[in-house]
């Protein structure tokens, strides 16, 4: 178990730390979004930092790339689409997300 800060910037240095120091079969990334009554296994990420609220250190970046010299978006190469199925097939409440801003 490994918390990351919830602070832009901070927590993909402390998880690649992390990765480099014990070398998971694989990495399980969870986060809670308030409001949500289901799990919202993502199926897009965009490659863009765009806060509604302050991070924990007082971060609020607008329409910011989150990798200067990355894509715009990057979709899941994990069978989102099956994971959203079992778990609704026992009894846990979940969606596909399509991004981080909604549901």
């Amino acid at each position: 178990k490994l918390e990351v800060p919830t602070v832009f910037g901070k927590a993909g240095e402390v998880l690649k730390k992390a990765v480099e120091q014990y070398r998971p079969d694989a990495v399980v990334c969870v986060g809670q979004a308030g409001g949500r009554a289901a799990i919202t296994p993502e199926m897009i990420a965009v490659n863009i930092m765009d806060a509604r609220i302050p991070d924990n250190a007082g971060n609020k970046p607008c329409h910011e790339l989150i990798i200067k010299e990355g894509r715009e978006a990057y979709f899941s190469s994990l069978p989102v689409k099956d994971i959203e199925k079992n778990l609704n097939d026992n009894g846990i409440p979940s969606s596909v997300s399509y991004g981080a801003d909604n549901e």
